[in-house]
């Protein structure tokens, strides 16, 4: 399951959640990141032992600041309240190759 978060949440998911985070963060207007949206969503029901989030940076501008989002859509994935892995734009096996490695440690 994707659940849609914004940044007050996310706070309170990061100090809480023990299970890797994979963060979508994506805009309404955003072709790629409307592409990208099935196949995330198909990643969360694959990989239960993570959590999915998404994040639209439109209406939290302050939470994409803070992790550098520069362009949509981008996965940021978290293990131990620490960035371990990155993907820009909608690359779904790159970020599920991260994923998998992230998983097996």
């Amino acid at each position: 399951m994707v659940e849609i978060i914004d940044g007050s949440e996310l706070e309170v998911i990061l100090q809480n959640e023990t299970r890797p985070i994979v963060i979508d963060f994506y805009a309404d207007w955003c072709m790629p990141c409307k592409f990208a949206a099935p196949h995330y969503e198909r990643l969360a029901q694959k990989y239960p032992n993570a959590r999915f989030l998404k994040i639209n940076v439109d209406y939290n501008p302050q939470v994409a600041g803070y992790f550098r989002i520069q362009g949509v859509p981008t996965f940021v994935i978290i293990k131990d309240r620490r960035i371990v892995g990155k993907v820009v734009g909608a690359d779904i096996p790159r970020l599920e190759n991260q994923l998998l490695s992230i998983l097996k440690n």
